[in-house]
């Protein structure tokens, strides 16, 4: 027998714009919860963002859209905002100016407050709590009875659970684990596969690496504690408040903390570099980089002394080191791997499980499967050895030429073109060109969105 969903809002006559995104203002057309009938809710871009089920509810200045979903019971209050493919569910409470975006999820009687971001693929769970200005990124969870606030950061594969708190200025990264009341505050740092748990308080300057246990009732309020033998105190670069969406994930621009030299270039203190979602993408030891307009995402990994350059970008679990250059537009995904002095160029694009490595150049087209490439000098295709169906789809076959016409979008006036150019390409991948025009173009900063139709690619932005 089919299941009747009876709806529980409707759209109000009032939208507005988000990032491109078309929202509604959503009104209760029945009573549910602490909801009364007619009550107005936030904005939402489509039914998928609310569940007509449970008594999920999304109060009046909320925001979701995207591909984001809340439902169950789950609360948005205040200001919030959820976007991206975030999923809020369970009885979990999001309120005042919180961002909860990219692959993010909330759930069962977790509460993410004031001026928190939640992003990446970190959960927070339980009866957990983040506020404050707290940010949780990578794959990081935070779940039970933690809690993580003021201006804690906690992010890569770290674990903060079973009542322990994080809080102040603290870093808790890596693999490092938080738990049983454990507290770590000031301006401490764990990391590494590092465990902190009783009731042991880390503090002040600490630093805890490696694969340290620290337990009991033990404070440590300085120094450096744990098995590595050397810690990188000084960042070579930050993450800046500049972002991009790519694909539900948000990536931030990074900038130089120090002169150092990659590959050949001069990094200097203060220079702008390209975009990652989080420090896991590129590490803060030795002498990798990304520059202006590459990047990198997902949990793809660049170091050593691997540099991505020009339009560049790597996704997905590729991992780049060694002395490999990447460049042009070339575009490592999947769980390929560049190592050595290798170098990828042009519109060469390498995925799947391959390997490129020793002194290999790749300059067109594409790698796929499990393709091994190595100790080659001569400047050299991309091949496909095992094409499949997806696989053909992508593959270059000639070359297209599109006419771009560029508009202001001004909320009163409607759109106003100011400008039209012509761009010859053999890129089939739709996502991958508009991006390549955006990056171009310097629209990254921009809320922008790009709309194929037959042969004519339309930009539409927001002037800000």
């Amino acid at each position: 027998m089919e299941k009747i969903i009876e709806m529980k809002y409707q759209y109000a006559d009032e939208t507005f714009k988000e990032d491109g995104h078309l929202l509604h203002r959503i009104i209760a057309c029945r009573a549910f919860g602490d909801v009364k009938e007619g009550q107005l809710g936030g904005f939402i871009e489509s039914s998928r963002n609310l569940s007509h089920e449970g008594d999920c509810w999304a109060d009046y200045g909320t925001t979701i859209y995207g591909d984001a979903e809340v439902y169950g019971n789950a609360q948005l209050w205040n200001e919030a905002k959820v976007y991206g493919g975030a999923k809020i569910f369970g009885e979990a409470i999001v309120s005042d100016n919180a961002e909860i975006y990219g692959m993010a999820k909330i759930s069962d009687d977790a509460i993410v407050c004031d001026m928190v971001k939640v992003f990446g693929d970190a959960c927070v769970y339980g009866n957990a709590k983040v506020y404050d200005n707290a940010m949780v990124y990578g794959n990081a969870v935070i779940q039970d009875d933690a809690f993580v606030y003021r201006n804690a950061k906690v992010y890569g594969d770290a674990k903060i659970y079973s009542k322990a708190q994080v809080y102040d200025d603290a870093r808790v990264y890596g693999n490092a684990r938080v738990f049983s009341m454990a507290k770590v505050y000031g301006y401490s740092q764990v990391c590494g596969n590092a465990e902190i748990r009783g009731n042991a308080h880390i503090k002040g300057n600490a630093i805890i690496l490696g694969i340290a246990q620290v337990k009991g009732t033990t404070e440590i309020g300085g120094g450096v504690i744990g098995s590595d033998e050397e810690l990188i105190e000084n960042k070579k670069y930050e993450l800046t408040d500049v972002k991009i969406e790519m694909n539900y994930h948000t990536l931030y621009r990074i900038r130089a903390l120090k002169d150092f030299r990659c590959n050949g270039f001069s990094i200097t203190t203060g220079q702008l570099g390209g975009f990652i979602e989080s420090e896991s993408n590129l590490s803060q030891e030795g002498n990798c980089w990304v520059n202006y307009n590459a990047s990198i995402y997902g949990d793809a990994k660049v170091y050593e002394n691997a540099i991505l350059l020009d339009d560049s970008f790597a996704h997905d679990n590729a991992r780049i080191h060694g002395n490999a250059i990447i460049h042009d537009e070339a575009r490592i995904y999947d769980n390929a791997e560049i190592y050595d002095c290798a170098e990828i160029f042009g519109n060469a694009q390498v995925y799947g499980s391959s390997k490129v490595y020793g002194t290999s150049r790749l300059y067109q087209g594409f790698s796929n499967s499990h393709v091994n490439i190595g100790e080659t000098t001569k400047p050299q295709p991309v091949t496909i050895e095992e094409t499949t169906e997806k696989d053909e789809a992508n593959v270059l076959k000639e070359t297209n030429f599109y006419y771009v016409d560029i508009y202001i979008v001004n909320d009163d006036l409607g759109c106003e073109k100011i400008d039209s150019i012509m761009i010859e390409t053999d890129i089939q991948d739709k996502d991958y060109l508009s991006f390549l025009i955006k990056k171009k173009h310097n629209w990254l900063d921009i809320p922008t969105s790009l709309r194929f139709i037959d042969a004519k690619c339309e930009t539409y932005f927001k002037n800000k």
